[in-house]
């Protein structure tokens, strides 16, 4: 079981179209996992045309087969959304 109980955005030098980052704790341990938002374009052809892609830095905790561990943490987040509408 694990517990997102922070959330934290924002944008820097480093991550200069954003970042998300989740705090966690369950059975596992604790740590954050960061979701970066990151642009990629081709120089080449296109300089101007970017397109944003979001990587997960989780410690070690999935890779890009197993994605496990973040279903989990997404699933926990969703679970402390309250809809308006």
């Amino acid at each position: 079981m694990v517990d997102v109980y922070n959330v934290e955005v924002y944008k820097n030098e480093l991550c200069p179209h954003g970042c998300i980052r989740l705090f966690w704790d369950g059975d596992k341990g604790w740590g954050q996992y960061d979701l970066v938002i990151r642009s990629h374009s081709d120089e080449e052809f296109a300089p101007d045309d970017y397109k944003l892609e979001i990587t997960g830095d989780s410690e070690y905790m999935d890779n890009n087969e197993d994605k496990s561990f973040l279903k989990s943490l997404l699933e926990s987040l969703i679970n402390q959304i309250k809809v308006i509408g």
